[in-house]
């Protein structure tokens, strides 16, 4: 089981990369032909707890694709949606999820992962400081400090 910590080699200016697919929020007809999807909370939810250990994790936790990775590995950030056909793709900075608050105000603070893997070099996970698997606060606080890279379009 690979132990979830803040990874320090993770530097605030790096970026992390969140695949999004039209499931997560109810399907492509929610969305009016030719406009971007809203951006969901439903697309920061972890993998739980038995799929995270599945993959190596003691506890709730989500992929993403880091920046610094792919970049070094001379790629765009598209490279995560090659065997991805009809998603779209976030991202979200890492200093912004280690400051994350919540709508009240309280914080919500996100530790980020490098974890590489065969198929995805780049890969890493975003995990709850506080709270696994992450809750609603923080999946509406990530939601709103998040943007399209890739959008997915009706």
């Amino acid at each position: 089981m690979r132990e979830l910590v803040d990874d320090s080699s993770v530097s605030d200016d790096d970026v992390v990369y969140r695949r999004a697919d039209w499931d997560k929020i109810g399907g492509r007809t929610r969305t009016a032909p030719g406009q971007t999807a809203k951006i969901s909370p439903n697309f920061f939810t972890d993998y739980p707890k038995e799929a995270a250990e599945l993959h190596g994790y003691p506890d709730p936790c989500m992929s993403v694709g880091l920046h610094s990775m792919i970049q070094r590995l001379g790629y765009g950030p598209e490279v995560m949606l090659e065997k991805f056909p009809d998603y779209g793709l976030l991202m979200v900075h890492v200093g912004d999820l280690r400051q994350l608050m919540r709508g009240s105000g309280a914080p919500c603070a996100q530790g980020v992962l490098a974890s590489p893997t065969e198929d995805e070099p780049w890969h890493g996970v975003v995990f709850d400081l506080e709270s696994r698997p992450r809750r609603d606060p923080a999946k509406k606080a990530i939601a709103k400090v998040a943007c399209w890279v890739i959008p997915l379009i009706g």
